[in-house]
């Protein structure tokens, strides 16, 4: 059997999670920042794909700083 993944059916890195991935938080370690953009197009391992929920409640580490940059119809309300 055959299973073709679209990128929309990758799901969250979150441990314990299942839902569907719809952001990718982007580590910038010298900046001590991370970006949180749409999901990137190709999986990568050095990125993290979120889901709606874990995005929402995203914290940065002490010292760190987070900027939501996605689109303003992807951000649940």
């Amino acid at each position: 059997m055959r299973v073709i993944y679209h990128r929309r059916m990758r799901s969250c890195s979150r441990i314990g999670c299942n839902a569907f991935a719809t952001a990718t938080a982007v580590l910038r370690y010298h900046d001590r920042a991370i970006d949180l953009v749409d999901l990137v197009r190709e999986c990568d391992p050095a990125l993290v794909d979120l889901c709606p929920d874990h995005a929402a409640r995203l914290t940065p580490p002490l010292g760190w700083t987070i900027a939501d940059l996605r689109v303003a119809s992807a951000v649940p309300a």
